[in-house]
């Protein structure tokens, strides 16, 4: 899906959920069950941002966060072209529309590289080898959180059909 450019993205979180959203990212948001939970405005099944990045065939990026000036989420990676708006959950942890922010006095904003988000967006890889086509597809999916797919299930279904143990990366 990239031509080879990179983009960078960056977006304000709300304060009081910057903790839940770095997990977000990285796990989803989930039941007691272990299942993503359906987006609170009907988009789908909040598998994260890592699994929505998987399911576009992306697998390199880096992630950035900072507290200061204000609670702020980075990341640079291949360009998409699709709006990251369309994440399943994104939406409930960033602030949109106007924002003050005070900047230091040097206009710096230092930003803490977040390993554990780059090494899980690599991780999964070598999944999507050697899957037939649909497999792929239903898999992709899954990883985007599109209604009326189930990631568990179709990892189980792979896993079964292909002998490989991929569960332990999602």
């Amino acid at each position: 899906m990239s031509d080879g450019l990179l983009e960078g993205l960056s977006y304000f979180i709300k304060p009081d959920k910057f903790d839940e959203f770095v997990a977000f990212c990285k796990d989803g948001k989930r039941d007691a069950n272990g299942k993503p939970v359906p987006d609170p405005n009907g988009l789908g099944l909040m598998t994260g941002v890592i699994h929505w990045l998987q399911g576009l065939e992306i697998f390199s990026g880096n992630f950035f966060t900072t507290k200061v000036p204000a609670p702020m989420f980075c990341a640079s990676l291949p360009k998409t072209g699709v709006p990251w708006l369309k994440i399943p959950g994104f939406m409930t942890f960033v602030i949109g529309g106007n924002l003050t922010v005070p900047l230091p006095q040097t206009g710096e904003i230092k930003l803490e590289s977040r390993r554990e988000l780059d090494d899980a967006l690599i991780a999964a890889q070598h999944l999507f080898d050697g899957l037939s086509i649909s497999d792929k597809e239903t898999l992709k999916a899954a990883l985007q959180g599109q209604s009326g797919t189930d990631l568990t299930a179709v990892v189980a279904g792979i896993e079964k059909s292909t002998g490989r143990q991929i569960s332990d990366l999602l």
